[in-house]
């Protein structure tokens, strides 16, 4: 259950659900308005498979978080994110 969990940050999630690195190096209102409207588009995917899904990826959300220490890796070689998944796949 995901009760009394900590806030994600939009950057935690775009890289994590996305794939897709957000303020780098400065805050940007416009590109979290883009990346807000891909995060609300991937939570539209998992819905149309149930709850359940979306409720599997926020718990594989947390769970990869918590073995990053909440960062996002800093080198490319590092791009683990969850998007990559075989729920992806049936969705494309």
């Amino acid at each position: 259950m995901l009760a009394r969990l900590r806030f994600l940050g939009v950057i935690l999630k775009c890289f994590f659900l996305v794939g897709q690195k957000i303020q780098s190096v400065n805050h940007d209102s416009i590109e979290d308005s883009s990346a807000a409207i891909q995060l609300y588009y991937k939570y539209m995917e998992l819905q149309v498979h149930g709850m359940d899904h979306v409720q599997e990826e926020l718990e594989r959300l947390y769970e990869t978080g918590q073995q990053h220490n909440w960062h996002i890796p800093d080198d490319d070689d590092d791009l683990l994110y969850l998007g990559n998944t075989s729920l992806d796949l049936c969705l494309a």
